[in-house]
């Protein structure tokens, strides 16, 4: 296994002093190169590089006002999130598996994802902008799925008939396990995967930051979880065939001071977790379909 941190470069000036730093960082990290033209680098976190652009990233930090009032300047940030590389033994190894289907299955062009969520509660009361979660059954059209066995929503994960029912066969999930998805014309199309069990305490176990809470009902925001993830004994004893967490994730949220926008919102997911029964059973039907490895943390 291997964990990657994301650093940007950015610089505007041809001030020599900045200039020489810039082709410095630049020509010191070219192996980690993963855009040139957005000037993105992915740098193992255990390597001398990382130290290296870590400290750049603290002598030249992002300044709104320069990048603002078009002055100059040259900045490195690096990212809240980081990126991992598996082996077959981290695979193996793992104690539950959270899903992570790359073939998308997209929305009509004339629906989005927001027609599909509702507010937390009646009186939604948050700090930063109103939060939204699904409370519909899922359109998409049909040519959008078409002979796939699963894929990514736009809210969520779907299984074709084919994947349910192998799972409700061998006693791995229920029928309240899956929503149908539809056409607007309630045409079959494939199930969403909504789990009825619900773990609770996985995203605090990873150390997920809490951004925002509705005073009303209680729901919390996090930010989301950096890899790789690890699960506990005492959270494996919670796990069914197919699970989702209580705690709700929303898009990265760097800025905690900004004041309420009562015309924002913006959706929160769970995130989605089989054991190991149904990741062996699953890669076995389906050797492509993907998933994130969870590793034991009481190791």
């Amino acid at each position: 296994m291997i964990t990657y941190a994301n650093f940007g470069i950015d610089c505007s000036s041809d001030d020599s002093n900045l200039m020489e730093s810039y082709n410095e960082f630049r020509a010191r990290l070219s192996d980690f190169c993963v855009d040139d033209d957005m000037q993105l680098y992915q740098i193992p976190i255990d390597s001398d590089e990382y130290k290296y652009a870590q400290r750049f990233a603290i002598e030249y930090p992002v300044n709104d006002y320069n990048d603002a009032n078009d002055i100059p300047y040259m900045y490195v940030t690096e990212s809240e999130s980081t990126y991992t590389e598996y082996d077959e033994l981290d695979y193996n190894k793992a104690s539950a598996y959270l899903i992570n289907f790359w073939y998308f299955a997209y929305d009509y062009d004339d629906m989005s994802s927001d027609e599909f969520v509702g507010f937390c509660c009646d009186k939604p009361s948050w700090r930063i902008e109103k939060c939204t979660v699904q409370n519909r059954n899922y359109m998409i059209p049909k040519s959008e799925f078409g002979r796939k066995k699963y894929a990514k929503l736009m809210l969520g994960y779907a299984a074709s008939d084919e994947v349910r029912k192998l799972l409700i066969e061998e006693g791995l999930a229920t029928d309240n396990d899956f929503r149908e998805v539809t056409t607007k014309n309630g045409s079959h199309v494939c199930y969403q995967i909504t789990p009825t069990n619900k773990i609770t305490g996985f995203l605090d176990y990873n150390n997920g930051k809490v951004v925002d809470c509705c005073a009303n009902c209680g729901m919390k925001r996090y930010n989301p979880v950096s890899e790789p993830y690890y699960i506990s004994e005492e959270l494996c004893e919670q796990l069914n065939g197919l699970n989702c967490t209580t705690e709700m994730e929303g898009p990265i949220l760097e800025n905690e001071d900004k004041d309420y926008d009562d015309e924002l919102s913006t959706s929160l997911e769970p995130l989605y977790i089989v054991n190991k029964t149904v990741y062996e059973l699953l890669k076995k039907h389906y050797p492509r379909m993907q998933f994130i490895p969870i590793l034991p943390g009481d190791e």
